[in-house]
């Protein structure tokens, strides 16, 4: 038995919190930075952000050639003006 196939089959207790659902899009959003790719692309971009939307699940992948907070929030910026056309 492999130490990662052990720790798969491990249970977790799962604590249910009471959430109100979003009543329309874009109310709620979720984002996350992914790790750097083990190549970049053509451009030099390495790593990754993920917006989705809690509502509608709508999902938008933004490529970044680095982390850092003004490529991140220009990233969000126009990700926010593209929702904001939408309505």
């Amino acid at each position: 038995m492999c130490t990662a196939c052990i720790q798969a089959k491990h249970t977790q207790k799962i604590i249910k919190v009471k959430t109100n659902r979003t009543t329309k899009p874009f109310e709620l959003m979720h984002s996350g930075i992914y790790q750097p790719f083990s190549m970049p692309t053509s451009a030099g971009h390495r790593y990754y952000i993920l917006f989705i939307d809690d509502y509608t699940q709508y999902t938008s992948v933004w490529v970044l050639p680095y982390v850092k907070s003004n490529t991140c929030n220009s990233a969000y910026q126009t990700f926010q003006t593209r929702v904001d056309s939408m309505g």
